[in-house]
């Protein structure tokens, strides 16, 4: 359901959605003052427009109130993780012989640790969603299952290799282990699609390493309520209103390392492929990786091949989302005695939502392939100061002073410090 078609009032007034992609958080509305909960559904939503066509829910607030409450909740799982602190204070009083009521209510609340899949035993198994093989479906098995085990199609730590026949047999698959050498990969079983399949050898998609212990459960968050409601009685059938509400929410999480799934290309006279030990080895019986290019390609070496690879040197990306959420009223309303007692209202709502988002660790994907595209410094033309024969960004060639760095992706732990 589309959060932007379930309108949502506060004291029978609109709200302004809290998201720039729509939506409203009610994290920002006072759960302390709280009084109920309207929701109206189906077709009587349809009397507030295109906004409303899921439904409308009016959250109204305690009106007014006589002294203060204290609240303070810590909160835990049984896993020793999710250790929460929530506080709130609220307050309310008469004034002017009681024409005038004021309620103020301010709440912080702190989540601060990650929670991820991997802190759970379900999380650990692997559970996916997998696309089973078109002879499978074929035979009568459904398009989708759901089971645990899960791995990448194409990716490892250090890099898959991914070479199609042209004489029509199946796409063959290679990976680089530690030190750049070549062995056989294993997709493993339900590989219908180049997503994932079941206990393969790609990364497994439950517990990777612990800077991407798989997804997030819980984000870290941190945020802060006021909110103040004023009313003043100016005669027995006219009443003044004012309300300010703001709201700061900070929420952190993290997403998987920079990847590259079948689609990172790489050049068959790249400098670290064309130096690494099976390019083309003296032994019959290694994995020779110019062998098998040339083989696959009718006898004749590709230009180049494409690789799948989960670069863990960079870490995971990082994503902080700050939304500050503010909210002013101001507004009379009252009863007409010489009209039957007809109410009546008018108010001024200004509302001021501001979003911001950073993502860190998110890779430049210009630089990232220039540094991945590693040829030989050549004699004539070559980057200076640089040794004939040794590594050298093909971009750097062109353009002396780009300040590439090349990096070696064939291996796990391969990319050098200087070239992230």
């Amino acid at each position: 359901i589309n959060p932007s078609r379930t309108l949502v009032l506060l004291d029978g007034l609109r709200v302004e959605d809290t998201s720039p992609t729509g939506g409203f958080n009610v994290n920002v509305i006072p759960a302390q003052l709280i009084s109920h909960i309207d929701v109206v559904t189906g077709g009587a939503s349809a009397a507030y427009g295109s906004d409303g066509i899921t439904g409308v829910v009016n959250v109204s607030l305690t009106p007014q109130m006589t002294g203060g409450k204290i609240d303070i909740q810590g909160t835990g799982s049984n896993y020793g993780d999710d250790r929460a602190l929530s506080a709130s204070l609220t307050y309310g009083h008469g004034f002017d012989g009681d024409k005038g009521q004021i309620v103020f209510a301010a709440a912080y609340y702190n989540q601060p640790n990650i929670i991820y899949e991997a802190a759970r035993p379900w999380g650990r198994q692997g559970w996916t969603m997998f696309t089973n093989t078109k002879t499978a479906i074929a035979a009568g098995a459904p398009t989708y299952t759901i089971a645990s085990g899960g791995t990448l199609a194409e990716e490892t730590s250090g890099g898959v290799m991914i070479v199609p026949q042209k004489n029509g047999s199946p796409t063959q698959y290679y990976q680089f282990l530690a030190g750049g050498v070549l062995a056989p990969f294993n997709q493993g079983t339900l590989c219908g699609a180049t997503n994932y399949c079941q206990n393969g050898d790609g990364v497994a998609t439950s517990t990777q390493p612990s800077h991407s212990p798989g997804g997030v459960l819980l984000p870290q968050a941190e945020r802060y309520n006021l909110y103040t409601h004023l009313t003043y009685d100016l005669t027995p059938a006219i009443q003044l209103i004012g309300s300010v509400l703001f709201s700061s929410d900070t929420e952190t999480g993290t997403n998987v390392p920079n990847y590259n799934n079948g689609d990172l290309k790489i050049s068959t006279d790249n400098y670290y492929l064309v130096n690494s030990p099976n390019w083309n080895p003296a032994s019959p019986t290694a994995y020779s990786i110019k062998n098998i290019l040339t083989a696959a390609n009718n006898g004749v070496l590709p230009a180049s091949f494409n690789m799948g690879r989960e670069n863990f040197e960079d870490g995971s990306t990082v994503n902080q989302a700050l939304t500050t959420y503010m909210r002013y009223v101001v507004g009379a309303q009252g009863t007409l005695s010489w009209l039957d007692n007809w109410a009546w209202d008018t108010h001024v709502v200004y509302t001021q939502a501001n979003y911001y988002n950073q993502s860190f660790n998110n890779r430049i994907q210009t630089n990232f392939f220039n540094a991945v595209d590693a040829v030989a410094n050549p004699a004539t033309g070559g980057v200076a100061g640089v040794p004939v024969g040794q590594p050298v960004c093909r971009s750097t060639l062109s353009a002396p002073t780009n300040g590439c760095v090349p990096i070696d992706v064939f291996g796990p732990g391969t990319i050098s410090q200087s070239g992230l």
